[in-house]
């Protein structure tokens, strides 16, 4: 299964073009994959006579930007007076988030609305979601892209365990060039391997900067790299076909992605505690001026931007390895979703509002407050786009699209069931400082895959 992850979306980023809309985009954008499934005529919501309020546990997707979030509110409220939203922030730890859901969901007293992140997670928690296919339209559904990596099970047929939210977030490379300048070093052209990026970092040291700040005690870190390392090797077919069973989860590429990761920490090319902070640690490092480069992604814009200067800070890809066949490829996609749950007692306001927030209008408003991520609607307008660098990564998202649909990456922590996921993580980050071998992390993670497998029916 190879999908398109809403490149109709981000094509239409690239400096100089309009706004996107149309039939034709329109068509693009749904399922790229298969047709798309949705009830045939329009679903509408009867506004209750009695207050009610429903409850959002939301992993700071939604609430990403109070600001963003307080004006969301109120539009809602001045179309629906008598349904409240309440906002549950959610852990920051996946591992802690994931399992504070699903307690919650087994003893059926968890939220109404839920956001969560878009392929594995989505389909790990399947037996808690209610289908959200006979509440959209095929017309509607072809005005968002982003569903196949929120069908049960990946498939184009499957049920519609949630609405994808946002047109998708890319993992970055960003470089402070004030401090890239204090090392003697000047990257007019970015490193489209893994190998250059280490030597280019390896100049930064010798230069006496601090080449990469980061905090990689999540793993999260790990995760992005390894997205970049392994999918170059592999693509999005290859992670697809390593949780259908049909590639081991310890292929060779695997391996070969965690040991070139570890070379990082290794050379001695990140700050010496990265392997005990958190990631919002190295953010913060990185944020306030240390450092000279720092792997995150798009999702960080707005704040490079407030705190660094959009015109200071240098942004690209995380390469992939040498000798790969994906050599420029872009790694991430479609990353939020949002869920109604199969136990709540508001089903009908629950996807009223889940509609609200994907509607033209009210994307357009997140893009504008967050510049962080395009809109995944086909009538996005994208001159609320102000963001130099996000229109940046656009044009590396346009020009990685333009080679081919396997040159967009979903990775493996995307695809792959949480529970396999969390050893993953923290599999990815015993390897980044030496506490555990490449193999035996690798071992460690078939075998949380084997035990998934056995399990399902």
């Amino acid at each position: 299964m190879r999908c398109t992850w809403g490149i109709v979306a981000l094509v239409a980023l690239a400096i100089g073009l309009g706004a996107c809309g149309g039939d034709d985009e329109g068509d693009a954008g749904g399922g790229s994959s298969g047709a798309a499934t949705g009830a045939s005529e329009a679903w509408t919501f009867e506004e209750p006579s009695e207050p009610m309020t429903l409850t959002v546990w939301d992993r700071s997707i939604l609430s990403l930007n109070e600001e963003w979030s307080d004006q969301l509110l109120a539009d809602w409220k001045a179309e629906h007076p008598n349904v409240k939203i309440k906002f549950v922030q959610q852990p920051a730890d996946i591992g802690q988030a994931d399992q504070a859901f699903r307690a919650a969901s087994i003893a059926r007293n968890g939220p109404d609305v839920t956001t969560l992140y878009t392929g594995g997670m989505v389909n790990s928690f399947a037996d808690f979601l209610e289908p959200q296919n006979d509440y959209w339209t095929s017309d509607e559904i072809a005005d968002l892209s982003g569903w196949d990596t929120v069908r049960a099970n990946f498939d184009p047929e499957g049920d519609l365990l949630a609405a994808p939210y946002g047109a998708g977030l890319y993992f970055e490379v960003f470089c402070n060039q004030k401090n890239l300048a204090k090392a003697g070093v000047t990257i007019d052209t970015p490193p489209e391997t893994w190998e250059a990026f280490l030597d280019l970092m390896q100049k930064v040291k010798d230069g006496g900067e601090t080449p990469v700040v980061t905090g990689n005690q999540e793993g999260y870190m790990g995760a992005w790299v390894l997205g970049a390392l392994v999918g170059g090797s592999i693509g999005t077919d290859g992670f697809f076909a390593m949780r259908n069973g049909e590639k081991p989860v310890d292929d060779p590429a695997m391996l070969t992605g965690l040991q070139k990761f570890a070379e990082l920490y290794s050379r001695g090319l990140t700050n010496d505690d990265a392997g005990s902070l958190k990631d919002a640690d190295g953010t913060n490092m990185f944020m306030g001026g240390e450092g000279a480069c720092f792997i995150s992604g798009d999702w960080q814009d707005s704040d490079l931007g407030k705190n660094l200067g959009a015109k200071n800070v240098l942004t690209f890809p995380i390469p992939v390895l040498e000798g790969s066949e994906l050599v420029g490829a872009r790694t991430g996609g479609p990353a939020s979703a949002l869920a109604v749950t199969n136990y709540s007692e508001n089903k009908d306001a629950a996807m009223a509002f889940v509609k609200f927030v994907l509607s033209a209008k009210e994307l357009d408003k997140s893009v504008a407050f967050n510049q962080a991520e395009p809109s995944n609607h086909a009538d996005a307008d994208q001159s609320v786009i102000e963001n130099p660098l996000l229109r940046q990564q656009a044009e590396f998202t346009t020009t990685a699209a333009g080679k081919g649909d396997e040159f967009l990456i979903f990775p493996f922590d995307s695809i792959m069931p949480q529970e396999v996921n969390d050893v993953f993580y923290r599999m990815n980050a015993a390897v980044f400082t030496g506490q555990e071998t490449p193999e035996k992390a690798l071992a460690e993670i078939k075998g949380a895959y084997d035990e998934w497998a056995e399990s399902q029916p």
